[in-house]
């Protein structure tokens, strides 16, 4: 391969999202046929795992949210992480929290959740963001913006595993279902760790 396509590779970002995204996928694949006895039922280890990665990028970007001066922007990456956290967990099967939150967390309250929040939260956004939309296309370039890219391209792959639109090896979808979450949600908090003081 020579120089300028180094360079070009490089700079590129579809690219370097597409070959980061594919190696991720294949890198599951192959970790099937090495370790083909992973539990990946309800609330295994895998699921644990999850929730520990997700849980991380939210205090990351809290951290960053209390921290800086525009907060609205930080703010949106810890309500992001939260929903995937609490479509995660099974919050109504834990038993010591108060019933309240136990019905709003869970399966059948959390879209009156999601719905105030995410409501509240884009009418803040719609304020104090409109004037930043122009800035997306140059996050998007930033090893933060790839990283988080890169974490929703495995995540459609999960979910076409989840809604058996794909097909895998042996039929076994909840395997790379699990792990593909598992890789999409450690790649935001890595790009949690990429966040920029000064860049909203």
């Amino acid at each position: 391969m020579d120089k300028s396509t180094i360079n070009w590779i490089e700079k590129t970002t579809v690219v370097q999202v597409a070959m980061c995204s594919l190696l991720t996928i294949l890198s599951i694949v192959i970790l099937h046929f090495v370790f083909p006895g992973i539990d990946t039922t309800e609330n295994s280890i895998l699921e644990d795992a999850q929730a520990v990665a997700i849980t991380l990028a939210m205090v990351v970007y809290g951290y960053y949210t209390v921290k800086q001066q525009h907060k609205i922007a930080t703010l949106g990456f810890v309500l992001l992480l939260f929903s995937f956290l609490i479509r995660e967990l099974d919050v109504e099967e834990f038993t010591r929290l108060p019933d309240v939150m136990r019905y709003y967390l869970g399966k059948e309250g959390k879209p009156i959740t999601m719905v105030v929040t995410w409501g509240g939260y884009l009418v803040l956004a719609g304020i104090f963001l409109k004037d930043k939309l122009f800035k997306l296309k140059s996050f998007l370039h930033t090893y933060e913006g790839k990283l988080w890219i890169c974490a929703f391209v495995v995540l459609v792959f999960a979910q076409l595993m989840d809604k058996n639109i794909l097909h895998m090896i042996n039929h076994e979808n909840r395997y790379f279902e699990e792990f593909w979450e598992l890789s999409s949600y450690l790649f935001m908090f890595a790009a949690s760790l990429f966040h920029q003081d000064n860049r909203h």
